[in-house]
């Protein structure tokens, strides 16, 4: 494709449309949902911020069908800066269309931006990846992998949860996506009990992205308080993960209960205890006694002002959150420990001289 192809399709969209492909887009950021192709197309076009953005960038997984031939779709996984009001960078994606218009990048769908030599593409997590591929299966009506079968018997009990090492992640991903099939939720509700850590760390990271039922949210809760009752105080990668895995539940009630309890305990000052709220139940930080309980605990986590600064840059940049979380770092009543990890955030912001 010429450098004046590209000029003519000033969107991804546009430059795949006009060869031949179909395209479907999920954000693959905060949690794995769709994108329509109205608000794909304003968001490309700089008309609208991106909806949810993670560490200032856009995760894209766009699924291509080349309609021109039988051939599988492929992902394209796009990683696209945003400005300070959550925009798409411009130059970025000028640059990513003069990067495909290059002889021999857009060879077919199949390669995807990283292998087609673009710097914007990234490869997911493989519980991301798995996910997406379940997600992309649902959409294009397709059944399920042929690892589905097993994981229902392992999350059935039917196995003995000591069989967990021989779970396929795309099982797993299969069974999350279709909770509402084969009575899958209620057997998820059974399980999470008695699952040992590894699956269920597994599930949780597939649940997050699935509006769950409320028996899934309230065991997901009991298994947290149960883990948070521990001398120790529990394992906080397991508490983090219940508190993903209820992130999506429609009815909130369980998910607040957990987050409220979890920063009343010691482990709240662990950071993937942090970045499970900051990064999957955000929307719970509108509410300003818990907001302001989330940052005290923030201030004083295990790593220190890193964090602090990481997890707060990133909720600034979260639609409609600025106004909120800058309320807060008002707060005169804040704590001394705030005020100084507030002012190291600040003081970080500012051009070195």
């Amino acid at each position: 494709m010429s450098e004046s192809g590209a000029a003519t399709n000033s969107s991804l969209g546009a430059l795949l449309r006009a060869g031949g492909f179909r395209l479907r887009a999920f954000d693959l950021g905060r949690r794995i949902v769709p994108l329509t192709d109205t608000d794909l197309q304003r968001f490309e076009a700089a008309l609208i911020p991106y909806p949810l953005p993670f560490q200032r960038h856009a995760w894209l997984a766009l699924l291509v069908e080349d309609q021109r031939q039988e051939t599988d779709p492929q992902f394209w996984f796009l990683r696209l800066p945003l400005d300070e009001l959550g925009l798409l960078v411009l130059e970025a994606r000028d640059d990513l269309l003069r990067q495909l218009a290059e002889p021999g990048a857009q060879r077919s769908a199949a390669p995807g931006p990283a292998e087609a030599g673009t710097t914007y593409g990234f490869r997911p997590r493989p519980d991301r990846m798995a996910l997406v591929h379940a997600k992309a299966a649902r959409e294009l009506q397709q059944p399920p992998s042929q690892h589905y079968a097993h994981a229902r018997r392992y999350f059935t009990g039917e196995l003995g949860w000591d069989q967990w090492p021989f779970l396929a992640l795309q099982g797993i991903a299969d069974l999350a996506v279709r909770l509402r099939e084969d009575r899958n939720s209620e057997a998820v509700a059974r399980a999470l009990p008695g699952l040992p850590g590894q699956p269920l760390i597994a599930l949780c990271q597939c649940l997050e992205n699935e509006p769950i039922d409320v028996a899934i949210a309230h065991a997901l809760h009991d298994r947290a308080q149960r883990e948070m009752a521990d001398n120790g105080g529990g394992d906080p990668a397991i508490i983090a993960a219940c508190i993903c895995g209820a992130s999506h539940a429609p009815d909130s009630g369980p998910l607040r209960r957990l987050v409220r309890q979890a920063l009343r305990q010691e482990g709240a000052q662990q950071p993937e205890v942090l970045r499970a709220v900051s990064s999957r139940a955000w929307t719970l930080l509108w509410e300003p006694d818990l907001r302001m309980r989330y940052l005290e605990r923030l201030a004083v986590n295990h790593q220190g002002q890193p964090v602090f600064d990481e997890i707060l840059s990133d909720l600034l940049f979260v639609p409609g959150m600025r106004e909120p979380i800058l309320q807060s770092l008002r707060d005169t009543q804040r704590s001394a420990t705030l005020t100084q990890a507030i002012g190291g955030f600040f003081a970080g912001l500012q051009p070195a001289r």
